[in-house]
């Protein structure tokens, strides 16, 4: 399964990377694993798929990203895309489209993102008298 760094997936979800960073470490502990201190998480693209879907019941419906992920994984569980809401409402979500949006836009980021080096620069010696005179 391709997984995701915290930048590639903030930047295929159209968030910024410390809004994505907040919710994993505040809604979504669940669903990934801790991150160590200068390690980007890799967040599946599973996951990122019930985030996008809890992003947009926020966005359209206001409803709060923990309980946006809750329906989110219902959603997912259900063979009909369809879940009960509330005592006389259904829920009903057209994953497949974007699927199709999030798998196009997580091609795209990663062609484009290029993961930063880690550790030290290597070492360069300093020029001498004699390298400067071109012989």
């Amino acid at each position: 399964m391709q997984k995701l760094t915290t930048t590639a997936a903030a930047a295929t979800l159209g968030v910024d990377t410390k809004a994505l960073d907040n919710i994993l470490s505040r809604e979504a502990r669940h669903l990934v694993p801790h991150g160590a201190r200068g390690k980007s998480r890799r967040i599946s693209a599973h996951v990122l798929e019930l985030i996008a879907v809890a992003l947009l019941l926020k966005r359209d419906l206001g409803i709060p990203i923990a309980r946006g992920l809750d329906l989110a994984i219902k959603l997912g569980e259900s063979v009909s895309g369809e879940i009960p809401f509330g005592r006389f409402g259904m829920l009903s979500f057209n994953i497949n489209p974007l699927r199709s949006a999030m798998q196009q836009s997580i091609a795209d980021i990663v062609e484009q993102t290029v993961p930063p080096e880690r550790g030290r620069p290597p070492y360069i010696h300093p020029k001498t008298e004699q390298d400067t005179t071109g012989f």
